[in-house]
């Protein structure tokens, strides 16, 4: 049975920033405290100079799957970077860091269970009060959802695509807002226009034959 007072987590958290001066003691507890107790989307991880953990709040453990213990006196790229994680993305981070430079990128890292998830990392240096580096801290932010939506409209725009090119369909949108009309690369291979032929609303409607496909078309355009 717990005791009353401090939370053990929240203890924990009090004794591992404990070694930072007093100004990044105060700018860590104001976002962390910003960012709720655990439930946030956001997570935060706190390295020194050196690259390794010195502390992560409880959404980064939930992120990861990896306990504080785990943790501490690691590298991130030790635990959380795996064969899906881009080389290119990895070689950034490594360079701004070896620059003592701020970074943001988007990454894959592996959760402790062996799991890939999305997360969109904004790294930011930690100085004292003479501007002497003492860390850096990661906020990062899980966008696995959004990045597989964005891979499905993807993967479902390249086989209207393929379908298109074999069957020689065309299609267009309009954006209502912009007034801008858009063709597909098969509507310009059927009207025998250029790739970079510039679209007019008022014109464009002359490439259709008089009927319903051109009356739907002048329809939306009204």
């Amino acid at each position: 049975m717990r005791e009353s007072g401090e939370p053990s987590e929240q203890a924990q958290s009090r004794d591992m920033l404990a070694g930072f001066s007093r100004k990044i003691l105060s700018r860590l507890q104001a976002l962390v405290e910003s960012l709720g107790t655990g439930q946030s989307i956001n997570a935060l991880l706190v390295c020194g100079t050196n690259g390794r953990i010195q502390w992560a709040n409880p959404a980064f453990l939930e992120l990861s799957g990896y306990t504080l213990e785990e943790l501490i006196g690691k590298k991130p790229g030790e635990l959380l970077q795996g064969e899906a994680t881009d080389p290119e993305t990895i070689k950034q981070m490594k360079t701004a860091l070896a620059r003592d430079e701020d970074f943001h990128v988007q990454v894959v890292n592996y959760n402790k269970d062996g799991s890939p998830y999305w997360v969109d990392i904004r790294c930011s240096r930690l100085t004292d009060e003479y501007e002497h580096l003492e860390g850096f801290f990661a906020l990062q932010m899980d966008i696995t959802q959004q990045r597989e939506i964005e891979y499905e409209k993807l993967k479902n725009d390249l086989i209207i695509e393929t379908m298109s090119e074999q069957a020689r369909i065309g299609g267009w949108s309009l954006d209502l807002v912009n007034h801008e009309l858009t063709w597909t690369p098969m509507t310009r291979v059927i009207h025998e226009v250029p790739e970079d032929y510039e679209l007019e609303l008022d014109s464009a409607i002359n490439f259709y034959k008089p009927g319903e496909s051109r009356e739907a078309i002048q329809a939306a355009l009204d």
